[in-house]
């Protein structure tokens, strides 16, 4: 498997030379330029500023992007590019030397106050420049919002480097709800506070994380944080300090008298603590206190009920029985049938109070479903028959329809097939006056689910045929794309795909065929039926072969591939799925004959696998996108998505992920810088023992890099890392 060789990248990008080395202590670094810049190449560099210095730094070579950075001539540009390469410096423990250029870049920063210095002045006090700092502070004394964002960022950077008491300092001067004064966000000061706790408990620092967790101004969040803390006692096996924390939070909860919720600037209400209670109760339950536990579903209950419904722009936001319907389902899971079935029925009771008979129906189904659940059918069907009379008071046409489906999918569920069959008459009669086709069609789509699910195959067929005729007489080209993939789809049987194939034949396009061949390929794939998803997965692939355009097949796979597995571009964003959607679009990625796309695609997938214990598949993927990848040009696009995504990897915390694809690149410097972050994130989180073996890893490599000047310069970095810890 041929390796990355990075110094031939930057040797071919910059037509640099390497740097000399400058000792790490020295207050303002003195790097010498090759050769003097002429005008032209300094407009060229500016305009390439966030490149060219960026390329080099990732790649270890710090010194040259600085020599870079030296040239450019721009003063913002060069600002954030000093306080872009002191970050770097950060990453590998290089406090001294960022500490240096922070100082430079705060130098070229204007110092009223319409600078956005004071956003990141942070940057100044993680690198021990506390003095210059509080300096810059005092200029905004009288701001009370500059200086929030000032206090914001300190604490920020000082979490980033670990340290999370002078973190938790700066965070306490910020006054609630300044940094983004909208009810229906999350204060930022609280993401904040809760990030310190997260990384203190992580660090091994509980005392300051509880802390932490006790000045948080709301009190629903400081139950919350307790309950954090609460569960890393108890995943580290400590029982009696984790009831402790959930004992402390039960006292906080009790005094809660509402919650507030603002789903949107216009739209807020108040609900009681039961929600805060029963999650309480379940984390007690799980400690195995379950007497403790149902105490405290009873105070949910008390809280609830005590509670007056909360209607906004006559819509009930909240009610009693939905609440009640909540707690139920605790004492369902825990077995307490009768405790459950009592819940429900003074649900039942308050249902009847709800205002405005479409809410009504919505809590009157819902019920009638949690009596099917506990196993009470008759008490189900008899409260499903008595919301009939009330669905002819509901005024949209469309309303009526979906819920009468819905009772008569409940009635099916608990073999009540007469009554379902009436209830289906009175559906299918309303859907018959119904003047819009396309509506029309999404009301008859169900239905043959229904038919298909009954093996009503004749009755399936003929109403498939209807509908595939109603689609093909929708004016818009995108409605009809979307309805033909719902009746395809909706119209297969887990064994018999006889009546999609019937439908497919029917499509003229060949695009729409194969997209929709996919579409039963996927379905088939997530029943567990391989062998029909892979003859509908050839016919896809055949059908889109026949499409002479190239750049359209490519698309389309792209796209099918992308949306089996959830794959975007930074694939730490990705959440990991069933293996069934790495292994169908790893088929269909297979296919695609653009080198660059494949080949990223499939590092995604190899990623994925990765992350989901499968080595083995993993690197056998990871080999097929390195050998695709020598057939792209220009080299820097792929080099550089490749560094990218080990850059994530370490972000994202996810080391193992960014060591495997390191044993893919071929430069020792490259190699030293990567293993020295890691070191150095290990650090952070107070795990002497791996940072201490991946920085003795970076230590060995750095010694066999030939160049004497690029090794002295990761020597240097080195102690300067070990001087720092």
């Amino acid at each position: 498997m041929e390796k990355f060789i990075f110094p031939i990248l930057l040797a071919c990008l910059f037509n640099i030379p390497l740097a000399e080395v400058t000792p790490a202590h020295q207050k303002q670094p003195n790097y010498q330029i090759s050769q003097q810049p002429t005008p032209e190449d300094i407009e060229n560099q500016n305009s390439e500023a966030t490149i060219r210095p960026q390329t080099a730094w990732k790649s270890g070579r710090y010194n040259q992007a600085y020599q870079i950075i030296q040239t450019i001539t721009d003063t913002s540009a060069k600002s954030q590019l000093l306080r872009d390469l002191a970050k770097a410096y950060l990453a590998v423990g290089q406090k001294k030397t960022a500490a240096n250029l922070i100082l430079q870049s705060v130098e070229l920063s204007p110092k009223d106050e319409s600078s956005d210095l004071y956003y990141w002045i942070g940057e100044l006090f993680a690198t021990g420049q506390e003095a210059q700092g509080k300096a810059l502070l005092n200029t905004i004394a009288n701001n009370d919002y500059l200086l929030a964002f000032a206090h914001q960022s300190i604490a920020e950077a000082y979490v980033k480097v670990g340290q999370y008491n002078a973190a938790f300092e700066y965070a306490r001067f910020i006054p609630p709800g300044i940094l983004l004064p909208l009810p229906e966000y999350t204060d930022p000061k609280v993401e904040l506070l809760n990030d310190i706790i997260d990384k203190s408990l992580k660090a091994g620092q509980t005392k300051l994380a509880l802390q932490v967790a006790t000045s948080l101004d709301g009190k629903d969040y400081r139950v919350y944080a307790l309950q954090t803390i609460a569960e890393h006692y108890k995943n580290n096996g400590n029982k009696k300090q984790a009831i402790l924390m959930l004992d402390i939070a039960l006292s906080i909860a009790k005094t809660i008298e509402s919650i507030s919720v603002v789903p949107e600037r216009s739209l807020f209400w108040s609900e009681p603590n039961d929600s805060i209670l029963v999650n309480l109760a379940h984390r007690y339950i799980e400690l195995g206190d379950k007497a403790k536990g149902l105490q405290i579903l009873s105070l949910a209950i008390e809280s609830v009920q005590k509670f007056e419904n909360q209607y906004a722009f006559d819509i009930p936001v909240w009610h009693k029985s939905k609440g009640l319907i909540q707690i139920s389902n605790s004492y369902i899971k825990l077995g307490e049938k009768d405790k459950a079935k009592e819940l429900i029925a003074q649900s039942l009771i308050e249902a009847e109070t709800i205002q405005g008979d479409y809410y009504k129906i919505q809590e009157l189904i819902g019920i009638a479903q949690k009596y099917t659940e506990i196993g009470e059918w008759d008490t189900s069907v008899e409260i499903l028959e008595k919301t009939l009379p009330l669905i002819e008071t509901v005024g949209r046409e469309y309303d009526k329809i979906s819920f009468l489906m819905t009772i008569h999918k409940n009635l099916l569920e608990i073999d009540e097939k007469e009554k379902a069959g009436q209830v289906f008459q009175q559906a299918i009669s309303l859907i018959e006056t119904t003047e819009s086709e396309s509506e029309k069609i999404s009301y008859l789509i169900p239905i043959l689910s229904t038919y298909i699910s009954t093996n009503e195959n004749q009755l399936a067929s003929q109403l498939a045929r209807r509908i595939l005729g109603m689609i093909q007489r929708l004016d818009n080209p995108d409605n009809r794309k979307q309805r033909l993939d719902e009746l395809v789809v909706n119209s297969l049987n887990k064994d018999n795909p006889k009546l999609a194939l019937q439908i497919i034949q029917s499509i003229p396009a060949k695009e729409d065929r194969a997209r929709i061949l996919f579409a039963i390929a996927t379905r088939y794939a997530n029943m567990g039926n391989s062998a029909l998803s892979s003859q509908f997965l050839s016919q896809a692939l055949a059908t889109l072969d026949e499409i002479s355009n190239k750049e359209e097949q490519n698309l389309i796979l792209e796209q099918t591939a992308r949306n089996i597995a959830s794959l975007y571009y930074d694939y730490y964003q990705n959440t990991l799925g069933e293996t069934w959607r790495y292994k169908l679009a790893t088929q269909i990625v297979n296919t695609i004959s653009n080198p660059p796309v494949k080949a990223d695609m499939l590092l995604n997938i190899a990623i994925q696998y990765s992350r989901l214990g499968e080595d083995k598949i993993s690197a056998s993927i990871l080999e097929t996108a390195l050998a695709i990848s020598k057939d792209i040009q220009p080299q820097i696009e792929w080099q550089t998505r490749f560094f990218d995504l080990i850059d994530a990897g370490i972000a994202a915390e996810e080391y193992h992920l960014a060591l495997k694809l390191l044993q893919e690149v071929d430069d020792l410097i490259y190699h030293t810088v990567i293993l020295r972050q890691i070191a150095q994130q290990y650090q952070i989180e107070g795990n002497k023992e791996e940072a201490e073996k991946f920085l003795a890893q970076a230590i060995e490599v750095a010694n066999r890099i030939d160049d004497d000047r690029d090794r002295n310069e990761a020597w240097v970095g080195i102690r300067e890392q070990q001087e720092g810890w």
